[in-house]
Order: structure tokens, then C-alpha cells, then sequence
């Protein structure tokens, strides 16, 4: 199995890239698996906070034991953010192809003031 690891930060249209991918049959998408980690492993209330560490595994081992086992596809697509790469090893990185994806910061920055009246920094 190839494991293709997308790697991006928010408002880049990975989601569509994603769904991209799922319409493929030998690829099967996993999205955000290490999203309920990050939030767990930081304390951030995001939306939705809750009810994702409800529904996903916050522990990293188990996540990617997940992954790394997951045998019924040819490909295994994961749409991740960067940011959610945070408190874990990633010698895992080594095992797949890391693809980041970047937009045009303009067209990031445009994004962002359509969603986000007053955004701050982190």
C-alpha cells in the first residue's frame, strides 16, 4: 500500500484535493486523522471540540497503528494540516510520501478575510 501524506495549512483547497482522490477506487481518504490528538495535546477549543475527541482516537499510536494497517486499498490518501504534526515522533514521516501544499499567499490572505472579520496570531 501507498500511503500519500498531505501535508497543508488551512484555506489551501485541501479538501477539495481530498475529494479529488476519493473518487479514485484503489484510494481510500482518511481526513485529519491526527486532528483529535492536537486537540487533546494542546487544549485548544475549537468548534466542534467535543464531539471530535468523542469520535476519534487521541491517542498517536493507535492512529497511526490505524493507518499503517489499513490494507484494504492500493492507496491511502490523508489530508492533514501542519499544524496538527505537533507532540508526536515523526520518524512515521519516513514510511510515506509528504506532499505540502502551499498557496499563493494573496489568494491565502483573501480566503481567510472571507471567513475570519478579525483574525489573530497563534
Amino acid at each position: 500500500m501507498k500511503i500519500i501524506n498531505l501535508i497543508s495549512g488551512p484555506r489551501n483547497l485541501s479538501t477539495a484535493l481530498m475529494y479529488s482522490f476519493s473518487q479514485r477506487p484503489d484510494t481510500k481518504v482518511i481526513d485529519e486523522p491526527f486532528y483529535a490528538h492536537y486537540l487533546y495535546t494542546t487544549g485548544i477549543d475549537h468548534p466542534g471540540r467535543k464531539e471530535t475527541l468523542m469520535s476519534m482516537s487521541t491517542d498517536i499510536n493507535k492512529v497511526l497503528d490505524n493507518i499503517f494497517n489499513n490494507n484494504n486499498c492500493e492507496i491511502l490518501f490523508l489530508k492533514n494540516m501542519a499544524h496538527h504534526h505537533q507532540q508526536m515522533d515523526l520518524d512515521f514521516l519516513e514510511n510515506m510520501t509528504n506532499l505540502f501544499l502551499v498557496r499563493n499567499p494573496k489568494q491565502l490572505i483573501a480566503s481567510f478575510a472571507q471567513v475570519i472579520s478579525s483574525p489573530k496570531m497563534q
